[in-house]
Order: C-alpha cells, then structure tokens, then sequence
C-alpha cells in the first residue's frame, strides 16, 4: 500500500492540475475577449480625438489666414503656420496654399526635422474663406497639416502592458485559490477513495470505504461500501462452497478414472471390432471371388441344362450371401459415422429405369409387372450420391419384388416441395403383395429383425435393409416410411432434399450389376507421397489368352499380383477370355521384377500378400517412375472393403479400387478405362 500512495498523490495532482488549466484557460479566453473589445474601443476613442484636434487647428488656421490671403500679407501667413507648429509637437506639417495651389508657406515640425518622416501621420485640410455677405463665399487656398500617430501608439502599447500585468495577476490569485479549494473538495477527497478502492481491489475486504463529502463522491464512497458488504458476504460463501467442491472434485476424479478405464475398454472393444469386421470382410470375399468368379467363367462353357441350373443357383446364392456381407459393413460404418455421402450430378431418371432393369429377369420369373412413373417437373439432374441413391431404391424394389407373387410393382418419383433453391423428392414402391400387419409396424426399423418371425423363415434375410435405408435417406436431409394393408400390397416412400446440378455438369447415369452396386460403396480420397521398401529375388508364373472376346482388349499385358491359387486362376481365365496377355506374381517382389523386366499397360494389386503387400509394392514402382517419368496404371484388387480402404490405397500411389468379388465385365470396364488401346500389348509372333 505504501507504494500506491506516490502514485496516487501525483496522480490526483495532475487531475488538480488539470481542473485548474482548464478554469484557467476558460477565464484567459474570456480576459482575452474583453480586453481585445478595450483596447479597440479606446483606440478608436484616442482616434477621434486626433481627428477633433487636427480638424480643429486646420479649422482655426484657415479661419486666421482669409482677412490675410485676401490682402496678400504671405509673410504673416507664414508666422501663423510657424506658431501653429510651434503650440503642437505632435504637428509635423502645416502647409498654406492660395486657390491656384501655390504654396505661401510650408513649415515641418521637428518630428520630420529628427527623421521620423510624413509617413506615420494623418493629413488635415480646412479651406480659407472670404464672405463678403451673408451666403456668399470666394474661395482663397487651404491650409493643410499633418498629426503625428506615434502618441496614439504609445498610448495603446501601455494600455496593453497594464492590461497583461493585470490579467498576470488574475491568473495567479484565481490559480492559487482555486488550487486550495480543488485539494479540499475534489482532489484529497479523491486520493481517500482511490486508496480504499485499490486495497478493495487488492482483496481487501475488511477495510470500510468512507468519504468525507456529502457530495457525488460521498455517495460514490457509499455506493463502493455496499459493495464491500456484498463481497465480503460473497467472499465468506464461495469459500464455504469451495470446500465442497474439494469434496466433490474428489468424489469426481475417482469417477473420471473409472469412466477412463472403461472408455479404454470401450475403444479396445470398438478396435476388436473393427479388426474383426475387417478381417472377416477379407476373409469372406476372398472364397466369394473364387466362388462367383468360377461359376461365372462356369457359365461361359458348354453346359447341359441341368448343369447350366445348378450354376446358376451357386452364382445366386453367392450374390446373396455377398449382400449380407454388404449390409453388415454398412450397418457398422453407419453406426461408426464412418459413411459419408459424394456429390455429383445425377441423372434420377436414368437411375430408377437402372434399377428397375436390374430386377426384369427377377420379375419376368414370377410372372409380374415392374414400371416406372417419373413426374415431369423432376429436375434432369440434381446433386447426389448415385451409389447410397440406388442402394436404397435396390432394398426397397427389391423387399417389393420379393413379397409381390401377383400384380406388379411400380416406382414413382414426384417433387414434394422446394426448399429455398433446393428441391425435394419423394421415391415411391408400389406394389400388390403381401402386405404388413399394424401389430408389425414399430418392428419394421429395428436392426436384425423383420415384420414376422415367418418371414424369416420363409423369404430370408438379415432385417438391415430397412436399417440401412433409413440411415442413408436421413443424411440425405429426408425420411422414410411406409403405408401397407395386410395382404393388400404397400407403398414404402423416402424423400431426398437435393441441390440442382448445374446444366454444363455431366450427370452420373450408369449403374453396376445389383452385386456391384452393394459391394461399390467406398468415398474417394487424394493420392499422398509414395514411399519405398527393398525388393527380394523371387519367381513369376504365366498365363497366355485362350479365347477372346474382346477385340478392344486383344493383346493387352496385364499384370495380376495375387497370392491366393483360386482368385489367380479366376482372374487369370477372366483376363485371358477378355484377350488380355496376363503375367501372374505371388507377391511384391515378384511383382518388381516383372515390373523392371516387361512394359504392362495395367497392373492389378492385391493389397495382403506374404513377403511385400501390394501397398509396399506401390510406393517402390511410383518412386522409381520419379525418375522414368513413365506411368502405369495400378488397379487394387482386393478383398478389403472397410472405410479408410480406399484411401490407403490411393494414397499409395494406385489409380483405382475394386473390391472382390471381380466380375468379367468390371475387369473390361477398368482395362479399357485405363489401358487404351495400343497401349504394352503382346508382340505378334
């Protein structure tokens, strides 16, 4: 506190200082006024009389000279102009002139005679007058002189002097005066209340704060006063509440560390999952692949009816275990928020006509209608996901297909309204099967179960269709929901709000198979910085075209880096039927040499390999096409099909992703996207 006290003693010095500048500088302004209106007004005065007296003693001159210009007496003139100058030093000149200008008598004063010259003085003139009666006057001459001003200035620069001693003194008596009132009533009062309120902001709250005034800074001191009480009172219970907290801060790091280990549970738990997911995706598709693939290649031989059936019936029951597998892994991607959503134009004409064309031979089978119905003020085009669009479009044409054994079922997409520049739609399924019952309603959207335990066992399938689609129609901004009569058919509808595509964008028209539209669901990513690895001496193995069916394909090197033996025979006879020549390798390093020894125009990438994975594999072929500047095309072909996948792999430096299980049409479609023709083919022999 004691060395607050300097400090506020100058401050409030300064705040004295200040108040009495001001008064001050207030009185000076108006002093100045008055006096500048003084001084004006009596040299203005002073003026005048100069003026009265030249005027009178030219006047008196001109009066003395007539009876002697009209008799010519010019040397009594001359006395009189010399006495005129004599009686009044201020006079500097007096001149006698007759009426044709001709001067009797000139005399300067001695003003003029010591040199302070004509300059400073004012001229005055009287004419010499004859009357020889009443109204009648003959003019003789003039008599001219001159008054000096240098009294006048004299007069006024000591009238200023008095004035300046006098507003010298004013100052200094009002400064001291109020210099003593401002400490008593502002200035000590002040320095008081500082004091106290610095201590009450230091925390001092026992200390009273008092002013001795009855003014504004008494009812300040007051107003400070009632907020000591209140702070101290304050004060006294957040320390008493402080204490609990302790007490409860306590109680709440045992519970945090609890909550610690159990979240550390919770995340190994999620991490286990996501492992186990992951791994069982691999594990699942790798057969898959093998599966589908070889009863596609099946179908593409000589069969018998019977035969061509049974093959048939394996590749369906693959592609349907391949959509549970598929529901499964966006069921946890759902519930992980792992999922999101590409914008592009999309045609939705194009993609109901797409789906419904996906189900013909399904409907054709069991003898019932499929149709479309699109309004026509659906936009073209408009912004969407294509892949999450369909997929939810497949589940419900699909439920619908599957419950209808009579009748038909018909797709119809209206607007539902406008939302500022965004519209949305509203999909609807029709169709005329079995209906729902009320008691199966609130089941219907609950993951792994279905309206009836019968269904199951009659129909199949996992209850995550629904789940799913509902999910997916919420992050489009809309809902889903259904109206159905038991045995009377059911509407199942879901609306999408969608921004409108703009006119120059192409719209995304094409659909995969129903396989591929379930198994193709991974977001893009950005290719990052290759890495690099050693390679390892291996061996390779071959295999040549047998049959082509696809002159564009004809000849085409493609290398096949895949350590499984039924997926390397499958996409080997898929590539060798396409026409393509194909190099096989079991590992990264295998893959290296083939790469350093031949030119391929596509390589195909398993990602988990023995000795170097394709990741790994990679990164050392980018890094050494630094330096070639060549570039093949590096296709991922693989079984791994949880979110992050794709990323990894683009990352790595690759082109593209698929997912097992492959299909012929798929392996043509990438080829001939990213080998064009001509590019690495087999030399002729």
């Amino acid at each position: 506190m004691n060395q607050d006290h300097p400090r506020d003693g100058r401050r409030f010095g300064r705040l004295r200082v200040q108040l009495i500048g001001a008064t001050l500088l207030v009185l000076s302004l108006g002093l100045l006024v008055t006096s500048t209106h003084t001084l004006s007004s009596e040299e203005q005065l002073l003026s005048e009389q100069l003026d009265a007296r030249g005027n009178s003693l030219a006047r008196v001159g001109a009066t003395s000279c007539a009876e002697l210009m009209l008799g010519s007496d010019y040397p009594r003139i001359r006395t009189i102009v010399q006495e005129i100058v004599k009686q009044d030093e201020d006079v500097t000149f007096c001149r006698a002139a007759k009426a044709d200008g001709t001067v009797v008598g000139d005399v300067f004063g001695r003003s003029v005679e010591s040199g302070l010259g004509l300059e400073s003085c004012r001229r005055y003139m009287a004419e010499i007058l004859y009357r020889p009666s009443p109204g009648e006057e003959v003019h003789l001459g003039a008599i001219e002189l001159g008054l000096s001003t240098e009294s006048l200035t004299l007069l006024k620069q000591k009238r200023t002097r008095i004035l300046l001693i006098e507003a010298g003194v004013s100052f200094l008596v009002i400064g001291l005066v109020l210099s003593i009132l401002l400490r008593r009533t502002v200035a000590q009062p002040l320095e008081m209340l500082d004091r106290q309120a610095s201590a009450l902001g230091r925390g001092d709250l026992d200390t009273p704060v008092q002013a001795a005034s009855n003014n504004e800074i008494g009812r300040l001191a007051n107003t400070l006063e009632g907020m000591r009480e209140n702070l101290r009172a304050s004060y006294f219970e957040i320390r008493a509440n402080n204490e609990e907290l302790k007490r409860l801060g306590a109680l709440k790091d045992g519970a945090l560390e609890e909550l610690a280990k159990a979240l550390d549970a919770a995340n190994a738990a999620s991490r286990s999952k996501d492992e186990f997911l992951a791994t069982m995706s691999h594990e699942l598709r790798t057969p898959m692949n093998g599966i589908i693939g070889m009863t596609q290649l099946l179908t593409q031989t000589s069969l018998d009816e019977e035969q061509r059936e049974c093959a048939e019936t394996v590749r369906g029951s693959a592609e349907a275990l391949l959509v549970i597998v598929n529901d499964v892994l966006d069921f946890s991607k759902l519930n992980a928020g792992k999922m999101d959503l590409v914008q592009v134009p999309v045609d939705a004409r194009a993609l109901v006509q797409e789906v419904c064309n996906l189900f013909r031979h399904q409907t054709a089978l069991k003898s019932i209608s499929l149709g479309h119905q699109v309004g026509e003020d659906v936009p073209a085009r408009v912004q969407a996901d294509p892949t999450r669009l369909r997929q939810v479009l497949v589940n419900l044409v699909g439920n619908a297909v599957k419950f209808t054994h009579k009748g038909g079922v018909t797709v119809k997409v209206a607007v539902q309204g406008w939302q500022g520049s965004r519209v949305e739609l509203r999909f609807s399924v029709v169709d005329t099967g079995i209906g729902i019952s009320e008691t199966a309603r609130q089941r219907l959207f609950q993951p792994f179960t279905q309206a009836d335990g019968s269904i199951t066992r009659s129909f199949g399938g996992t209850g995550l269709g629904l789940v799913i689609a509902r999910r997916l129609t919420e992050m489009m901004g809309g809902c889903i929901d259904f109206e159905s009569h038991e045995g009377r058919g059911s509407v199942f509808w879901f609306t999408a709000l969608l921004d409108i595509a703009p006119v120059d964008s192409p719209a995304q028209n094409g659909a995969p198979s129903l396989a591929e539209a379930a198994a193709a669901r991974l977001p893009q990513a950005g290719v990052e910085p290759r890495g690099s690895a050693s390679a390892l001496p291996a061996r390779a193995t071959k295999a040549t075209a047998v049959t082509t069916t696809n002159p564009d394909l004809l000849g085409v090197r493609v290398l096949l880096v895949e350590d499984n033996p039924v997926n390397q025979r499958v996409a080997a006879k898929m590539l060798s039927r396409l026409g393509c020549v194909v190099d096989v390798a079991e590992n990264g390093v295998i893959a290296l040499e083939c790469y350093e020894r031949e030119r391929y125009a596509l390589v195909l990438m398993d990602l988990s390999m023995p000795v170097m994975d394709g990741l790994e594999a990679t990164r050392l072929i980018r890094l050494r096409e630094n330096s070639t500047g060549e570039h093949v095309p590096i296709v991922a072909l693989t079984a791994n099909a949880m979110e992050g996948d794709r990323g990894r792999c683009i990352a790595a430096g690759m082109d593209e992703y698929l997912t097992k299980p492959v299909r012929s049409e798929g392996l043509a479609e990438i080829i001939g996207r990213y080998a064009p023709r001509g590019a690495a083919r087999q030399p002729a022999p």
